[in-house]
């Protein structure tokens, strides 16, 4: 019996197994914490090229674009990381404030928080689809969040409905050391391979 190599389940079997080596690879170098940004960058960097079905060798190329934008990677999460514990703090401390003014500051901070999520989902895509220094790339973020609600409604969902079930099933958490953060970050690339596209064809045209 003669095996047909071309065979879409074969495929299908093969780009399962290359995304659950994936997951487990980006997990372990996201271990250090402060490596999480380059880490993140890389992993959007193959889901988007494998939505594009740019195929190629995933492992070897999540290592490259691991490498290519490691110092930038790592200044952007600090950024952030810097950007949304000041949030946080102020958060609580609104909250415990209290009264009209406390209140009313409470909700601005709040739509500045998850403003900044949404500008978090988009940042390290930003990054691994086009070249820009850190804080032009976070501006892009912050811009692309304001001018796409219903693309920052729905990544902003995906991450809550990750969150929840994680929260509701303990199991999860098998699932999203497995293959859970490459397949999220795969649906989250389906979303924004496409968005990009239109800027994209804006700069071929000008």
């Amino acid at each position: 019996m003669r095996l047909n190599l071309d065979n879409p389940f074969l495929d299908y079997i093969n780009t399962a197994v290359q995304f659950i080596a994936l997951n487990l690879i980006f997990v372990l170098c996201c271990l250090p914490i402060i490596t999480a940004g380059p880490s993140i960058a890389a992993l959007y960097q193959v889901t988007m090229q494998d939505e594009r079905k740019e195929h190629g060798y995933i492992i070897r190329t999540y290592f490259r674009h691991m490498k290519e934008m490691f110092f930038q990677g790592i200044l952007t999460f600090l950024i952030f990381a810097l950007l949304l514990s000041v949030l946080a703090y102020s958060l609580v401390f609104w909250f415990s404030v209290g009264g009209t003014f406390g209140n009313i500051a409470f909700i601005i901070t709040l739509l500045l928080t998850i403003l900044s999520f949404c500008a978090l989902f988009y940042v390290f895509p930003l990054m691994a689809r086009f070249q820009n220094r850190s804080l032009r790339t976070i501006k892009n973020a912050f811009l692309m969040a304001l001018s796409h609600p219903a693309c920052s409604a729905a990544l902003f969902a995906i991450h809550i409905f990750v969150v929840s079930l994680l929260y509701l099933f303990p199991g999860m958490k098998i699932f999203m050391l497995v293959i859970g953060y490459s397949f999220t970050a795969y649906v989250n690339s389906l979303l924004l391979t496409r968005l990009f596209r239109t800027y994209e064809e804006k700069s071929e045209q000008r």
